[in-house]
């Protein structure tokens, strides 16, 4: 195991048209015309988060553009208000991670403010902008819907247009683990290049090219953005593509789900080796429990989410054959004995003879009682008793169940300051104990198993404040340990 520090300290002074930040932050843009396509100067925006009823105010300009930075994920209304125009709603408009979305033309009809003309995002809204950075997104509804076999986040990669599985894990859904991400080529771009942030903050593990230092459950993620292709230099750590996750946020109300995942080996037919070998069905459990809760702590103001899961596997490994003593021979008697599939026996002498040069066979290859050691006796007694009859050269098959018991727990904490200030604190803390055999043990007859304390933590802090629809000053603290 090995520690790390990382600390990220970013300044962005952004023009209107370039302000994603690193954390996943993404924008909206706008124009505001009357009846005539005149432009409307001075308008008031307002942009209002569903779940939170925060609320951003912003204005056109003399071209009637506005312009809404660094607007974290979310479902969102934009309000559009002046004097002498009925007021213009645009509701359910969908922000994710890294979007700029263009709501185009925004005309506004002439009547008493009062009224008020309201729109469905899905009508008004162009998705994104006009932009040379391609990106892909796995939403809220897709991560809770989509099945996963494992429950790895990584499998959600499946579904990103130029995602190429490389290996069995990507096909078949790889098992809760904080490794995998490098199971997907994405655009033709190495695996061991993936760039992957949990709320902006990186958590590759630099010691493993495949291994993040936390694995975020499933439960915990609002969505997985991932940028395929010429993105900024901000995002240049690594060589390939960049994936964000994005862990939910409380809201104005409380919420809590619990849940249970559970497979087993009633449920399974027999393998074909067992069958083969006359072994009964291997315990094949796992069960993946735990629970979300989320609300306000100031409403409209400061918001906490917590998860919490455990991963509880019970699973076979790969069937080891090897050879045991036989019961004759642990009486001495290796006259059934053979050493090759042609049935050769053993040659075996008479203690000290064959290398007086004058060697003496032991009769009928049985070994006469009074010549067998006590301590030899004792020491054949740990070694397994035969389980195969059919195989004299390999006449014991064992399969040690992995056992790797694993927590994960996601904190976090959003602050709404003001309208143009807010920040949050993001706290990843896994810990579990991975049992197996050793590492690559395929024979052998002993279990030998090994104990591996796997404590992995990770810490996202960020800050962002607006000074106006041009200048947006974001910092970032990160820290991971695994």
């Amino acid at each position: 195991m090995a520690g790390k520090l990382k600390v990220l300290g970013l300044l962005l002074l952004s023009a209107a048209g370039s302000v994603w930040a690193q954390s996943g932050l993404g924008s909206i843009t706008g124009t505001v015309q009357d009846p005539s396509g005149g432009m409307v100067a001075g308008a008031t925006i307002r942009l209002t988060q569903t779940t939170t009823q925060s609320t951003r105010t912003s204005s056109t300009n003399d071209a009637g553009l506005f312009t809404l930075p660094a607007v974290v994920v979310g479902n969102y209304t934009v309000t559009v208000s002046q004097k002498g125009f009925k007021e213009r709603k645009i509701e359910n408009l969908n922000i994710n991670a890294f979007q700029q979305v263009s709501l185009g033309q925004i005309v506004l009809e002439v009547g008493a403010a009062a009224e008020s003309v309201t729109v469905s995002a899905t009508a008004e809204q162009a998705l994104v902008k006009d932009s040379a950075v391609r990106f892909a997104t796995v939403q809220a509804k897709q991560v809770a819907e989509m099945p996963l076999a494992g429950r790895n986040w990584i499998n959600l990669l499946k579904v990103i247009p130029g995602a190429v599985p490389t290996n069995a894990n990507a096909l078949n859904g790889r098992e809760y683990t904080a490794t995998g991400y490098a199971d997907f080529k994405i655009n033709g771009k190495s695996g061991n290049q993936t760039q992957v942030n949990l709320d902006g903050g990186s958590i590759v593990d630099q010691g493993s090219d495949a291994k993040t230092s936390v694995a975020p459950s499933l439960e915990s993620i609002q969505e997985v953005s991932v940028l395929t292709n010429n993105f900024q230099a901000e995002y240049g750590t690594r060589g390939g593509t960049v994936i964000n996750v994005v862990t939910k946020s409380g809201s104005n109300q409380f919420h809590s789900t619990s849940f249970d995942y559970m497979r087993n080996e009633a449920l399974n037919a027999n393998a074909w080796a067992n069958n083969y070998l006359g072994q009964k069905k291997p315990r094949y459990r796992f069960n993946y429990f735990g629970a979300n809760l989320g609300g306000p702590i100031k409403k409209n103001k400061i918001f906490f989410f917590y998860n919490y899961e455990k991963f509880m596997q019970d699973i076979p490994a790969t069937i080891a054959l090897s050879r045991t003593p036989t019961d004759l021979e642990r009486i001495g008697d290796f006259s059934q004995t053979v050493t090759n599939a042609a049935g050769q026996k053993p040659v075996i002498y008479m203690p000290g003879t064959n290398l007086s040069g004058n060697p003496v066979l032991v009769p009928g290859n049985v070994i006469p009682p009074s010549l067998i050691n006590p301590l030899g006796k004792a020491l054949l007694a740990m070694f397994p008793k035969q389980n195969i009859n059919n195989n004299p050269l390999q006449n014991y098959a064992l399969q040690v169940n992995n056992k790797q018991p694993r927590s994960a727990n996601v904190g976090k904490v959003d602050w709404n300051f003001n309208d143009s200030t807010r920040a949050y604190v993001r706290y990843t803390f896994d810990n579990g104990t991975q049992e197996d055999r050793s590492q690559g043990a395929n024979w052998g007859n002993l279990e030998g198993f090994t104990k591996r304390p796997r404590p992995d933590r990770a810490l996202a802090a960020n800050f962002t404040h607006t000074f106006s629809p041009t200048m947006v000053m974001e910092g970032l603290y990160s820290w991971n340990y695994d």
